[in-house]
């Protein structure tokens, strides 16, 4: 790695390094994610589902959990399958892109990386509005935190004079 990525940052810097390479490992994660959902049969993860939540079933019916996950197997569709696998390949291959982009420093990653943050918060906002998933709210705080060190790096480095093309 070049030596304005690692070294003796401040708590800034190293939080933004720590931010995008968890990003960077997350963009991998939906890459596998998305092939793994084109191998894999809507019957057949239906019937994984059911398969995990029967015992949750059993002792407890009422299970918010479980019951949620039992409705979300019964929906799951081809065309859900398709852009489930879509999204998740497409997001995690710009989403790599810009963190290995901004791990280097590229200029336009900056800009680029916040602009692309912004509009998956803009997502997870709306689906929040439709779900009212929690884990989209933590997602759209770990965004907003993402977008500000991003923005306090760029300014770090502009300022450094270490900004690559």
């Amino acid at each position: 790695m070049d030596q304005h990525i690692v070294g003796n940052g401040t708590f800034l810097h190293k939080a933004f390094i720590a931010g995008i390479v968890f990003k960077g490992a997350d963009s991998v994660l939906e890459i596998i994610g998305g092939i793994l959902l084109l191998l894999i049969s809507p019957q057949s993860l239906s019937n994984a589902v059911s398969l995990l939540i029967r015992h949750e079933i059993s002792e407890d019916p009422g299970d918010l959990v479980a019951g949620h996950l039992a409705r979300w197997a019964q929906d799951w569709s081809v065309g859900s399958q398709l852009f489930a696998a879509f999204y998740l390949f497409s997001h995690g291959v710009a989403k790599l892109a810009v963190a290995v982009a901004l791990l280097k420093s590229k200029i336009w990653a900056y800009h680029a990386g916040i602009v692309f943050f912004l509009i998956f918060i803009f997502y997870q906002l709306y689906r929040f509005s439709h779900t009212r998933s929690a884990w989209l709210i933590v997602l759209t705080v770990f965004d907003i935190a993402i977008i500000y060190l991003t923005w306090a790096e760029y300014r770090r480095v502009k300022r450094n004079g270490i900004l690559g093309k």
